[in-house]
């Protein structure tokens, strides 16, 4: 049973992203655009935990890892941390320019300097808020790719420790 979910998890047509969210359109532009230097500098600052959960999350509701997890307890958690944590030094300059590049025509650099310098007590905090959604779209159409590859990176890692059984 185990060994089946495996072989739907690999081979299933939809790319593990869409389970995240819909995709949206973003105007071809987007993906040849480069980010702002201020626009990098404020990811750097939570782009590793912003892919580490999306990863976690994902991976954390498929049911190869529930029967990993049931099967092998907390070892499989740990394999799973440890996969997420290779996962995302591999993709983090692509992560981190998609990010910049979904950021940068939402706010000036001296906003962007601003939330990088002061958080949550910067006075364009509000504005940031209300743009979240936004570059998320941008983020989730540059990166869906990025996401599809580095999920199966971290399922492939687990199951290759702990091989499903027959």
């Amino acid at each position: 049973m185990v060994k089946q979910a495996l072989l739907t998890a690999i081979l299933m047509t939809a790319p593990i992203s869409a389970l995240v969210a819909t995709q949206v359109a973003v105007p071809a532009t987007a993906a040849e655009q480069e980010p702002s230097a201020a626009a990098i500098r404020f990811v750097v600052g939570f782009s590793d935990e912003h892919l580490a959960d999306l990863l976690g999350n994902v991976a954390g509701r498929s049911e190869i890892v529930a029967a990993l997890y049931q099967r092998h307890g907390d070892a499989v958690a740990d394999a799973f941390n440890t996969a997420i944590g290779s996962a995302v030094l591999k993709h983090r300059a692509a992560w981190q320019r998609n990010l910049g590049v979904a950021w940068t025509p939402l706010l000036t650099d001296d906003e962007l300097n601003s939330r990088t310098l002061t958080g949550a007590e910067s006075p364009h905090l509000d504005k940031y808020l209300s743009l979240r959604t936004t570059a998320g779209e941008t983020m989730q159409q540059l990166s869906s790719a990025i996401l599809d590859e580095a999920l199966a990176e971290v399922i492939q890692q687990v199951v290759a420790e702990f091989p499903p059984s027959e």
